[in-house]
Order: C-alpha cells, then structure tokens, then sequence
C-alpha cells in the first residue's frame, strides 16, 4: 500500500521540477517583472514541494532547495524573501486549483436547461469539488502537515480561501434551497463538515486507499445530498466571521 506520506507516480502531479532553463540570478538593483517572478516562483515551489513532503518542512533547507532548482542559495531570496513564503506558495496555489474546480463546475452548469434537478445541480458540483481533493492529494497532506509553520497572516489568507470555497459550494446548494428540497439552516456549517469529509480520502488513504474512489466518490456525494436535507438543530455562531470576498486583489496580490 501507498504511504500516505509518499508520492505517487501515478495522480497526474508533476512532483519533480521540470528540467528547462535555468533561473538566472538577478543583477543587484534589478526588479522582476510581475510574470518572470511569478515563473521563477511556480518553479522553485515545483523543487520545494517533493522536498517538503519527503524531509518535512522544518528539515528541508534553502539549500537543498536551491540545488533542486539549479541556483545559488541567494538566488531563491530574489523571489521569495523567507523560505515559509515558499510553503505558502505552494498552499494557496492549491487552494486556487480547487476554487477552478468548482467555478469550472458551477459554470458548466449555468448552462443546463432550467429545468435541471436543483439536486443535481450540487451533485455534480459537489462530486467535482471531490475529485479535485483526489487530484491535489499530496498537496492536501502538505497543507494538514505544515500550514503550522505559517505567520498569522499566512494562515489566514489560507482560512479566507478555505471560507471562499465553501462560499462557492453554497452557490449550489441555493437552487435546492429556493425549491424547499434543502433547509436553508447551517448550511454552511454542513458544508464545512462535507469538505472535511472530502479531505477524508486524502488523509486516510491508507484505509479508504482499498475502495474504488468512484464508488467512494457516490458514496459521499449521497452523504451530502442526506446532510443537507437533515435536520441538525440550530448551532448557534458565538463569533460570526465576515464574510469572505472572491480572493482576487487582495490575495493574489500577496502571490506576486
């Protein structure tokens, strides 16, 4: 069976950095344009991540890194001033990838006839939004291993993300509530508790590894339709969260 730390062969992730041409150092005074920078950062994140998984974050140097990448240790500081920048990086680059998914999803679905089942409608968007956790998995154990390291900030452009996810998977779960097939009450603690489960393949591959991820996949999709249905009481918000904005300006901004 797969570690649940290792990295496979076969998820579809380039976990290795392409070999191509070489970051050049940047001559003192000089500033990177916006897309050289955001090249050379994607490439050194694509040397750090295997490192990261592999050695952990803590006993992966800049060092180590820079030789993965092909430059000076001084080199990577052009790009990312300290080396948790890089894991940040590597999170919220994540954390867009599913954003995509389910946007890609939800637009898709914009375009069905009216009279398309408001069930279905999250069925589809939800069971895509599983399938992206599935395709990004290595990167799920990253983040749940290592996001600790992260400054407060950091970590709560992470929760921004995270709550903007949820925002998006509630986008599908309107039309049911519009029809009356779903409450409206906590759905968005519902759909916290569905995201959860949809890591649960990520983080107990090594017991869910042994089903088929499709009928896994069905399987929890269901559980979602019956969550959302159900009754669970009222849960009281001690402390209500604002509510997040598309991470665009401000958080991509911090990825620059």
């Amino acid at each position: 069976m797969e570690e649940a730390t290792g990295v496979s062969e076969h998820d579809g992730i380039a976990h290795r950095p392409r070999r191509g041409k070489r970051l050049e150092p940047v001559p003192p005074g000089r500033i990177l344009d916006a897309q050289k920078q955001r090249e050379g950062r994607d490439r050194i994140a694509a040397a750090a991540f295997p490192l990261f998984l592999e050695f952990g974050y803590d006993a992966t140097t800049v060092r180590r890194i820079a030789a993965a990448v092909g430059m000076s240790v001084g080199g990577i500081f052009n790009y990312f001033e300290r080396k948790e920048d890089v894991l940040h990086w590597i999170i919220r680059g994540t954390q867009e990838q599913l954003e995509g998914v389910v946007t890609e999803a939800e637009r898709e679905l914009a375009a069905m006839p009216q009279s398309t089942p408001p069930v279905e409608i999250f069925r589809s968007t939800f069971r895509r939004f599983v399938c992206g956790v599935r395709d990004i998995r290595h990167y799920v154990i990253l983040s749940y291993q290592e996001t600790k390291v992260l400054s407060p900030e950091q970590r709560e452009s992470l929760f921004v993300g995270g709550r903007y996810i949820a925002d998006l998977l509630r986008a599908a779960v309107e039309p049911g509530i519009a029809a009356g097939v779903f409450p409206a009450q906590n759905v968005t603690l519902k759909l916290h508790w569905l995201i959860l489960l949809a890591h649960g393949w990520v983080l107990r591959h090594w017991e869910f590894g042994r089903y088929r991820f499709e009928d896994y996949a069905e399987a929890l999709t269901n559980l979602a339709v019956t969550a959302l249905r159900s009754d669970v009481g009222t849960v009281h918000e001690d402390l209500p969260l604002p509510k997040p904005e598309p991470p665009t300006a401000a958080l991509r901004a911090a990825r620059e």
